[in-house]
């Protein structure tokens, strides 16, 4: 095998590690990032809607308007559910959404494997503990901004990875190229040919040879 394509072999196999490794981490840390948001969005929507519908839930006919409460943020949000119990475990409140997205691919869902964190808060009364009440934000929001993120990125490592393979292998030939000079005129050496080589090699190692060969 050549040395160029030996060199070129290896360093192909290394921008491979390089790139996949990168685009794994940068896959991962954006996952994290998009985690603690969803965490954050559940956590503000629990805190402030339960200090609004708790002063309701004593009250006669209170559960209707606390519902009503519920549902105007669940319908503006992207929740996976929003769900009020009461001290007993019994579920007074619930909203769901399907936890799937139609724009992203479902291979990527389950690999990625986001779940977003329930975050939930203590509904209490002046003294008196009224219920509990839960907030999960919808996956498909995260794994959709995800699955963008992902292409993006996947699209600028692939051209960075194609552009710094051109560079190499451009470099590579400009390295072998007198080397490869060198082994011709070795091959005229041995077929009674005689030549001069009519320049010396930037490479020092290379250099020397040259001059050993004239």
């Amino acid at each position: 095998m050549r040395l160029s394509t030996q060199l070129s072999t290896s360093l192909l196999v290394f921008l491979i590690f390089v790139f996949a490794g990168s685009f794994i981490i940068n896959v991962k840390l954006t996952r994290e990032y998009v985690n603690d948001q969803l965490a954050t969005h559940a956590q503000d929507t629990a805190t402030s809607l339960g200090l609004s519908v708790t002063p309701y839930l004593s009250e006669p006919n209170g559960i209707a308007t606390a519902e009503t409460m519920v549902n105007a943020i669940f319908d503006r949000g992207f929740y996976q559910y929003i769900t009020i119990t009461d001290m007993e475990g019994n579920l007074l409140i619930e909203r769901r959404n399907p936890g799937t997205v139609d724009t992203v691919p479902t291979w990527f869902t389950d690999m990625v494997e986001i779940t977003p964190p329930v975050e939930k808060t203590e509904l209490n009364d002046g003294w008196t503990m009224a219920g509990e009440l839960a907030v999960q934000s919808h996956p498909g929001l995260a794994n959709k901004t995800l699955w963008e993120s992902v292409k993006q990125s996947a699209f600028m490592f692939f051209a960075a990875f194609v552009l710094a393979y051109i560079v190499l292998i451009f470099i590579i030939s400009a390295i072998t190229r007198p080397l490869n000079t060198v082994v011709r005129k070795i091959d005229d050496i041995q077929n009674q040919k005689f030549s001069q080589i009519n320049y010396t090699p930037f490479t020092k190692e290379l250099g020397f040879i040259t001059t050993a060969v004239n």
